[in-house]
């Protein structure tokens, strides 16, 4: 199904109107989150099925604030992109902690044990 303007701005209005969320809404929300995270630059980061779930629930959390004469396309992807970046910078923030971890593990060590200890990166703690 290729979404049109004009057929988005059905949808919502339909959905607005019986106040649930519709199975072709949903569907749309699936389409716009998948489009949305081709263009982020990090999906080594973000899971496709993780960032899909993140982006419908905040699209049906502000369904109803989304006026439908307005450009209900860019609305929607305005809140996938911004929960895409939420989650980028979730990650991020998990990577920085494991550095600061490591580090850490590195300087509290005395000079013996830390030879006898080798910790070359993150993903690689090997005692020799």
């Amino acid at each position: 199904m290729y979404l049109t303007k004009e057929a988005l701005r059905g949808l919502v209005e339909e959905c607005q109107r019986e106040r649930t969320i519709t199975p072709s809404m949903f569907a749309a929300f699936v389409k716009i989150a998948k489009y949305v995270y081709t263009t982020l630059n990090v999906p080594y980061l973000i899971d496709l099925d993780d960032f899909i779930q993140e982006a419908c629930m905040r699209l049906m959390k502000w369904l109803y604030k989304i006026r439908p004469e307005d450009n209900v396309f860019s609305y929607l992807t305005e809140l996938c992109r911004l929960a895409g970046c939420e989650m980028r910078e979730r990650a991020f923030a998990h990577e920085r902690m494991i550095d600061r971890y490591i580090l850490r593990v590195k300087e509290a060590m005395p000079g013996r044990i830390q030879r006898e200890i080798n910790i070359e990166s993150k993903d690689k703690c090997q005692i020799y």
